[in-house]
Formats: structure tokens, sequence, C-alpha cells
């Protein structure tokens, strides 16, 4: 079973692999920034979230963490928190395929320094 790295620079373009690195982290530059973006506001709507439920069960009766404790469990803080994982899931998987790409292009570019110096009689 082929994983995304494989799926995406296919063997048959080990020949061209570091030039299909650089065009696929080009072309997924704006969809991370848009990821990270799209998790960041999930992050403020679920903050944004939470407090407005606190606001809301400032007047029930019991302690702090009782209410804490109502909030936690409200659903609408529940989809909010998941919306928000996802989020960061989303965002996390590209980028991390995206420095597994780097790291690979950045071996490549040593390697080849190291063959280019060693060819030289360095």
């Amino acid at each position: 079973m082929a994983n995304w790295y494989d799926k995406q620079f296919p063997k048959l373009a080990q020949d061209d692999r570091p030039g299909c690195w650089l065009r696929w982290l080009a072309e997924t530059d704006e969809e991370e920034a848009l990821l990270y973006r799209h998790k960041e506001a999930m992050k403020q709507k679920a903050k944004t979230m939470r407090a407005t439920m606190l606001l809301h069960f400032q007047h029930e009766k019991g302690t702090v963490d009782e209410k804490k404790a109502m909030v936690e469990t409200n659903d609408e803080v529940y989809y909010s928190d998941k919306e928000y994982f996802d989020a960061e899931q989303s965002w996390r998987t590209l980028h991390n395929q995206r420095d597994t790409v780097n790291t690979a292009y950045e071996a490549w570019r040593t390697m080849r320094a190291d063959q280019r110096a060693t060819a030289k009689g360095m």
C-alpha cells in the first residue's frame, strides 16, 4: 500500500524528485496558510464559545468548578472543540508532510554538494 509520499512523488519521477518536491511545496504554500488560518479561527471560536457558556451559567447555583463542568459538558462547546481539533489535524497533516519533503530536499542538496566537492578533489 502506497503512502502519501509515494502517491505524490511516484518512483517514475525519481530523476526529477527534487524538482517535484519544490513544485509541490510551492503548490501547497497557500493551502497550508489557509488551513492554518482556519485552525486559528476555530481555536478562537472554541475559546469564545467557552467564555459565552461560562457567562450563560454564571447565574446558576453552584461553585465555580461546577459551572466550569457545565460549560465543558455543553454540546456547543463540545462541537466547537471538535471543529478546532479537526482543523488542527488537517493543518498538522499538511504541515508535517511539507516538513518531510523539506527534509528530503535539504538532504538531497547536501548529498549533491558532497558529490561536487568529491568530484573536485576537495
